[in-house]
């Protein structure tokens, strides 16, 4: 993790911290999960983990799940390392449809975009027997392109495997 700058605390939650990160040497951004590294104490291990085996499957082969760029593992700690997306649908709609009045509304038709994108990449995972199971606004990134970027695999299931 030395060749990345920690720019902020994006948040937090039941398996970690996710910070945005700068890489020194190009600026890019990416969006870090930061793991303990009690669990995963060798590659192995930490290739079993929920969220990897699903991205590792799907991430950078269908344009609306976001990818997974890069496993870093030291001692204490395990770090997904993530295309950095600055928004997701929930500070979106928080936000407002970009009108420019106080009006919350998006349109139809960037609801519906919205809509297809969901389905779309949920129904990719499926098709590869993949289960979210985390579906909310908060995991739906939004890239400049303002396209979904479905996130946070952590309680993903891989149904074939039962």
């Amino acid at each position: 993790m030395d060749h990345f700058e920690v720019v902020r605390l994006i948040g937090q939650g039941a398996f970690g911290e996710v910070t945005e990160c700068k890489d020194k040497a190009t600026g890019e951004r990416f969006a870090v999960k930061v793991i303990s590294n009690k669990r995963y104490e060798t590659w192995q291990e930490c290739l079993k983990l929920r969220e990897v085996r699903a991205l590792r499957q799907l991430g950078s082969h269908h344009k609306n799940i976001v990818v997974l760029r890069q496993i870093i593992r030291d001692q204490k700690k395990l770090y997904l390392v993530f295309e950095y997306h600055p928004t997701n649908l929930c500070r979106r709609i928080q936000a407002g449809g970009g009108n420019g009045s106080n009006d919350r509304s998006f349109s139809l038709k960037k609801v519906k975009t919205w809509a297809y994108q969901l389905l779309d990449a949920m129904a990719y995972m499926h098709r590869y027997g993949f289960f979210h199971r985390d579906i909310k606004p908060e995991n739906l990134l939004l890239d400049s392109n303002d396209c979904i970027q479905v996130c946070d695999f952590g309680l993903a299931r891989d149904v074939r495997s039962r």
